[in-house]
């Protein structure tokens, strides 16, 4: 009866340790593809035709955490074009949630969404330029520095 304890808990042991690294092996595929990725992708690239300039005159920033866009200087924009400023951010914000969620299904782990909202903002901080503007979690603004 101990024998039998003993292998049981060894295997139990065993099953744990191995779950656990399957685990952490395991990670999203973000290149995966499918209709609405391209057409978000699609999406997302003619909105950044509009979206570019208004990073580099630093109008715009993005949060660090999930990568959305936030007006940094609304000074910066004429009070008749907020309204059409302010559509084009949420179309955005709403086609990266959308990307995110459908890669994260893509992959079988919807769980992952928020995950992936990460990963690909800390890509965008990555290769974005520098001198453009990025919020951190607390709401402190700080221009990407070339070294960054």
């Amino acid at each position: 009866m101990k024998k039998l304890l003993y292998v049981m808990l060894t295997l139990l042991a065993l099953s744990f340790s191995m779950s656990r690294e399957a685990i952490a092996q395991e990670a999203p595929d973000m290149r995966v593809n499918s209709p609405v990725i391209n057409e978000l992708r699609e999406s997302m690239r003619t909105q950044f035709v509009q979206i570019k300039p208004l990073l580099e005159s630093g109008v715009l920033g993005m949060k660090m955490i999930d990568g959305s866009l936030v007006v940094r200087d609304p000074a910066g924009v004429p009070v008749a074009e907020r309204q059409k400023l302010s559509a084009l951010i949420n179309a955005n914000t709403r086609d990266k949630a959308a990307l995110y969620r459908e890669i994260a299904r893509l992959n079988g782990h919807p769980e992952w969404e928020a995950d992936i909202a990460e990963t690909f903002a800390r890509t965008m901080r990555e290769k974005m330029p520098a001198g453009w503007w990025v919020q951190d979690e607390n709401g402190n603004w700080a221009q990407k520095k070339a070294a960054d």
